[in-house]
């Protein structure tokens, strides 16, 4: 997979990102993350604000059972993930939301936005090979959006505050004066976090060229 790269101009939306993938503690020898919750905030540039939200948990086949630490972990119940769809299904679904997305926009402009790595350079190419499903590429199934580009907006925090790189989430809104709304861990809860870390971003003066 190629390394990361910030975005060409003109982004007009960010696509935050924040996957929830099985766990344990301690980690089994040979032990393989699913991803169990894909949630995926649009924020529009131009109103500054979020206007849709993609949203499923996953039903993961490897290790169906969740461990307890797990549901502690992200809120996620055993039963939400045994009446969720498995990744394959849950992946068209998102990709046809992201099409559609694209339909009124030129190329370019939409950008994801995670915080950190994780998400995109490491945990969807592992579930994508664990599903043997391609990459999206323009050759097979592209909605339009590149997935091998995207913002880490704890390196953007730094870079525009000039902290060091912050270790996640809560140290972001603590630095911001902000209070954490919903659940840590939850993957929409973070997005939509995420995403008020950004507004706040760019009313202090925060921009991307062109975007």
């Amino acid at each position: 997979m190629p390394p990361r790269t910030y975005p060409s101009p003109p982004s007009r939306y960010f696509l935050i990102l924040d996957f929830e993938a099985t766990c344990a503690s301690p980690r089994p020898p040979n032990f393989t993350q699913e991803i169990i919750e894909l949630p995926c905030l649009v924020y529009s540039l131009a109103q500054d604000y979020p206007t849709a939200m993609f949203h499923e948990y996953v039903r993961p086949v490897l290790s169906p059972r969740l461990t307890d630490f797990c549901t502690q972990l992200t809120g996620i119940s055993q039963a939400t993930v045994d009446s969720a769809n498995t990744f394959p299904s849950v992946w068209r679904r998102f990709q046809q939301f992201l099409a559609d997305l694209c339909q009124n926009d030129p190329p370019g402009s939409f950008v994801f936005v995670t915080c950190g790595d994780w998400d995109l350079r490491t945990m969807l190419p592992l579930q994508l090979e664990l599903c043997n499903i391609d990459f999206p590429s323009r050759e097979n199934g592209y909605s339009g959006v590149d997935f091998t580009s995207w913002i880490n907006i704890k390196k953007s925090f730094a870079e525009f505050y000039g902290t060091d790189l912050p270790g996640g989430l809560l140290e972001m809104l603590h630095v911001l004066g902000m209070q954490l709304e919903g659940r840590h861990h939850s993957g929409v809860d973070d997005c939509r976090n995420i995403g008020r870390i950004v507004e706040q971003m760019r009313r202090d003066g925060w921009r991307l060229e062109g975007a």
